[in-house]
């Protein structure tokens, strides 16, 4: 089934023009060349970053114009390129690295040239990529992995993520959309852009150089006018069109998903996916249909999932909980996951959908999380997914990265096994059967000594040999030990920025203290700007190497660790009884523990009534669960209460009063954050400037004179407006008691 909504097409008017504009046009054409193709954001992103390198190659080595020097092509003057570059940039350690710096170099001169390059040429300097730089700069030419995560390792991730993890999210409700993400990338086999926002936003295209800078100015086909005045008046002109002509059913702009400023949302949206009840063997079936629309192959193919058995593993009710905590659903009388499971279908029917809102239909699924419910949902980026499917990877202990693209081989590797090359190919979106090499499971999942010696094949073996979590360990190093983190404090660089930080500030700070103003206010302005600077530099460093620190750390430990156990060095005294089952942490919201309670609950023996109250108890459990927030956990966290170590389930029974008058250390806007568990709204800081720094990455969602609601409980009950962020500080701190620091253009 294709999108909720269905429209009618506009009525195109016929436009008449005269013979010169189509000469014109046939003129500017010519001129213009063959039409470049569109790539990918990534492709191009690609191709403009190496045109900067030819440019300043160009500039510094060979002091010659980058455009003209670009032709003719010559083996010799790409060899020196491609040397020039590992000379240059020292991180370039991989030869898979350089070839792929070669491959987007070709894409960049075919964009530039309008033609491709002499195959030949090509060749040529491939060869001395690949038999004299690796060698003569010493670069690693392993192939880069591809991991398969196999469905008993993507059971293990699932079921770490509702009751082992113990990460924080901005919001609860994006814990459910992980969980669903990864069962979509299971069930659909897709890729990353299809699901998830991967496109750059327009300031980034703003700001990214741009190969086609370097094309002569061409002028726009939109500019090109008729000479005959009467032939433009006749544009508007438009022959009757009846109505059974134009009334056809076709796909709105709107309908397939545009934000407000009219871009494409390059994201699964509400209308992507319908829920649908279908009558099967003598019984209601709840069953969704995910349609993928942003894929690289054939748009628009419908993929149907349905209701597991196994709660873990079922899509559907993952989708009915996150569709009942947004009101998504166009029905009145779905307020209650009830409406929703046991709902049937009428006897003259064999389906009924559930359809979504006209206003939910073009809200993506998967939402960054927003403050305020007035802020316009936006899409989850891919790079932050990522981020949370690697740390769950390594949370679990898996000793290879985790990615959408582990899933998306081990449904390739699933499907292949049982479907035709044809049907591989629509599910994978592969333009030729031959793409299907690189997602094959690099561990031969084929029993070769079995086949040789003539017996029958041991599957289930070859199938632990061949999983993901055959080396996973869940004690492996997460973060960084003290003494990486005493390390990377004292590495010369971090010093020394800190160092430049901490003088900048310092100036700027005695500049604005001073009696009399001996510098302008643009140039405070510069300083701090420099002073931005300087403190993202520090903050990239720093990542740096806790990134490789941590990378380090977990290969030496799953090279070292089983020669260790063997030994008998490994401190077993942290390790759990081998009989009994890992001990669950302590959740700090009482949702989060009901919902690992339901998920590890046997479900095989009961009966089909009592499987139908133990999913309604859970999506129940999951649509509240939305509504709730977690704070980073910290390793000692001060109560208004007193001094308790880190933060346990929350009591529902205890009272929630916040008196008036706080404490200096303590955040209005936590404080009244009821998704928020009752300790860690009366969190205190350890000191008033903390406090501050916390409170200032609260207001940057508004503007200096925007309107603020107090966001303390009483304050909230009785409706407090402050006008502007000045009034938000005084009232702060003549009510609440609690002390801000000004914003700069108010000091």
């Amino acid at each position: 089934m294709a999108h909720q909504t269905y429209v009618k097409q506009r009525p195109r008017k016929k436009i008449r023009r005269s013979t010169t504009y189509y000469t014109q046009l046939s003129k500017q054409l010519e001129e213009q060349g063959p039409i470049a193709p569109e790539y990918a954001a990534t492709t191009e992103e690609g191709r403009w970053g190496m045109w900067n390198r030819w440019q300043k190659f160009c500039d510094s080595a060979v002091k010659q114009d980058p455009l003209a020097y670009l032709t003719p092509p010559t083996a010799e003057k790409y060899m020196v390129f491609m040397k020039w570059i590992l000379d240059k940039y020292p991180n370039v350690r991989k030869g898979h690295s350089l070839e792929t710096y070669w491959k987007q170099f070709k894409g960049a001169y075919r964009d530039l040239v309008l033609t491709s390059m002499d195959p030949d040429i090509s060749k040529q300097v491939l060869r001395y990529i690949q038999y004299r730089l690796m060698r003569e700069y010493k670069l690693d030419v392993s192939q880069p992995q591809r991991p398969v995560l196999e469905v008993d390792a993507f059971l293990l991730v699932l079921h770490h993520h509702w009751v082992q993890d113990t990460s924080v999210y901005p919001c609860e409700e994006q814990r459910l959309q992980l969980a669903l993400l990864l069962l979509f990338a299971a069930y659909t086999g897709t890729r990353p852009c299809s699901l998830l926002q991967t496109k750059p936003s327009k300031q980034q295209l703003e700001s990214a150089p741009k190969v086609k800078a370097a094309y002569a100015s061409q002028p726009d086909v939109a500019d090109i006018t008729d000479g005959d005045p009467a032939a433009l008046e006749d544009n508007n002109e438009s022959d009757d069109v009846s109505e059974s002509e134009s009334d056809h059913g076709g796909y709105n702009g709107a309908a397939d998903g545009r934000d407000s400023a009219g871009e494409l949302i390059q994201s699964v949206l509400y209308q992507h996916v319908t829920i649908l009840v279908v009558k099967h063997k003598g019984r209601d079936v709840l069953t969704m249909s995910i349609t993928l629309v942003h894929t690289k192959g054939e748009n628009r193919k419908p993929q149907p999932v349905y209701q597991h058995s196994n709660p873990l593993l079922c899509p559907v009710t993952y989708m009915i909980a996150l569709g009942l905590y947004n009101n998504a659903f166009a029905a009145s009388s779905i307020r209650d996951p009830k409406d929703v499971l046991c709902a049937q279908v009428p006897q003259r029917k064999n389906s009924l959908a559930l359809r979504w809102k006209e206003s939910k239909l073009n809200e993506p699924i998967f939402q960054e999380y927003t403050a305020s419910e007035s802020q316009i949902p936006t899409p989850l980026r891919g790079h932050t997914a990522r981020n949370w499917i690697k740390r769950l990877g390594e949370s679990v202990g898996l000793e290879q990265p985790l990615s959408q693209y582990c899933i998306r081989r081990a449904t390739g590797n699933a499907v292949d096994d049982v479907a035709t090359v044809a049907e591989r190919d629509q599910i994978m979106g592969h333009a030729n059967s031959n793409i299907f090499q690189f997602y094959i499971n690099p561990k031969v999942k084929c029993d070769v000594q079995a086949a040789f010696l003539e017996e029958p094949s041991d599957k289930t073996l070859m199938r632990v040999l061949g999983s993901m979590a055959l080396t996973y360990d869940p004690y492996a190093p997460r973060g960084l030990s003290e003494e990486d983190a005493c390390r990377i404090s004292k590495h010369p660089t971090i010093a020394k920025l800190r160092r430049n930080r901490d003088d900048m500030t310092t100036k700027i700070r005695d500049l604005l203290h001073a009696p009399s103003p001996t510098v302008s206010e643009n140039a405070i302005e510069q300083l701090d700007k420099r002073r931005k600077e300087l403190n993202a530099r520090l903050r990239r460093k720093k990542k740096q190497l806790r990134d490789r620190a941590e990378r380090v750390a977990r290969e030496v430990y799953f090279r070292e660790n089983d020669t260790r156990e063997l030994d008998g060095e490994l401190d077993t005294a942290r390790l759990p009884d081998s009989e009994g089952e890992p001990q669950r942490p302590d959740y700090q919201l009482q949702e989060r523990a009901h919902i690992a309670e339901l998920l590890c609950r046997p479900y095989g023996d009961l009966s089909e009534s009592d499987q139908v109250q133990h999913r309604l108890e859970l999506v129940r459990a999951l649509t509240k669960l939305c509504s709730r927030r977690e704070t980073r956990r910290r390793n000692a966290v001060r109560y208004a209460s007193g001094n308790e170590a880190s933060p346990k389930q929350e009591d529902p029974d205890e009272p929630a009063s916040f008196p008036l008058r706080c404490d200096t250390r303590q955040c209005l806007f936590c404080l009244g954050d009821e998704r928020l568990p009752v300790r860690q709204r009366r969190f205190r800081w350890c000191r008033p400037a903390k406090m501050m720094d916390h409170v200032e990455g609260h207001l940057k969602q508004y503007t200096l004179n925007a309107r603020i609601y107090c966001p303390h409980p009483i304050c909230k009950a009785d409706g407090w407006a402050l006008d502007g962020v000045l009034h938000f500080h005084r009232h702060a701190h003549t009510v609440h008691g609690i002390k801000h620091r000004l914003p700069k253009p108010l000091l």
